[in-house]
């Protein structure tokens, strides 16, 4: 590797829905924080899962959890808004959202404010909960009037394609042409679970994205099954990535997705952390990876 990937790891929102639900609130967060110092991770994402718990995070909550980030020496790589790619999943959420004023995510870019610039706002895209088309034009336009209000304030929107969204995948985003004008103006956080799911080439798919790849989600699955386990344990092509990924110049955080029951949260992102550990150790001592054992 000729370039920084590697050397920072952190952790997902996964690691605190594992926990805590969907529902994990700011104290819920900021209560991890030291034990994610202590496994050996240096960022985090934070992130709104549902709606009604932004409230939470807009009066103290995200002062204190930055408070309590930066007091173990940890850096946010992402606020995750969640509940906002809601508007993708339905005709109707989605007219709505384009005459809504964009009202909403500029609520969530004022609390961002005292978040340094650096770090993105991401959304997902969320499954369709009913089949319609013919609207990827008004997706795109709503993407493309989130784009230019997020970098108004300085700050830049990194879209996640979950399976079975209005868009098909990251592949069908940034080459089908009804896509473009959004594809241009924003940046991308990249779920290799999501990826696999849909049958992504990721050495193809990490040089399209190129420059616009800013977050990470690393999990894994066998390409059938949407689950998040730890890399390794699925049919991931793992050296491809990482060697796509470093002809790229990334130079962001590598966060761990894993989904997994609670009790054992802190075992397997720590196992997987050290094992990521181990990859770019062989490769930096020049031992080769065909050895390497996913």
């Amino acid at each position: 590797m000729q370039n920084d990937v590697g050397k920072i790891t952190g952790v997902s929102p996964a690691y605190f829905v594992s926990l805590f639900g969907t529902s994990f609130t700011p104290e819920n967060v900021k209560g991890e924080i030291e034990a994610l110092k202590g496994m050996g991770f240096s960022t985090l994402q934070y992130e709104v899962f549902e709606e009604p718990l932004f409230e939470n995070w807009k009066t103290d909550g995200l002062a204190a959890v930055m408070d309590e980030t930066f007091a173990n020496g940890l850096k946010p790589s992402a606020f995750v808004a969640h509940f906002l790619g809601g508007c993708f999943t339905s005709k109707e959420k989605l007219e709505t959202e384009a005459a809504s004023g964009n009202g909403l995510i500029k609520d969530v870019l004022e609390m961002l404010l005292p978040l340094g610039s650096e770090v993105p706002l991401a959304v997902p895209m969320m499954p369709c909960l009913e089949r319609f088309s013919g609207d990827e034009m008004l997706a795109a336009e709503v993407l493309c009037n989130w784009a230019g209000l997020v970098d108004s304030y300085g700050r830049s929107l990194v879209l996640e394609i979950v399976p079975g969204s209005i868009a098909g995948g990251y592949t069908n985003f940034l080459t089908d042409s009804v896509w473009k004008s959004a594809a241009e103006k924003i940046g991308f956080l990249l779920d290799t679970g999501h990826a696999n799911i849909c049958g992504e080439d990721f050495v193809v798919l990490v040089e399209q994205m190129g420059s616009k790849l800013k977050v990470l989600h690393l999990s894994d699955n066998d390409g059938k099954v949407n689950l998040s386990l730890p890399p390794g344990e699925g049919n991931v092509n793992w050296t491809g990535f990482f060697e796509a990924l470093d002809k790229t110049g990334y130079s962001g955080s590598l966060d761990l997705e894993i989904v997994c029951d609670k009790n054992a949260v802190r075992e397997k992102y720590k196992a997987a952390r050290e094992h990521l550990d181990g990859f770019f150790a062989c490769i930096t001592a020049e031992e080769g990876v065909a050895s390497w054992i996913w």
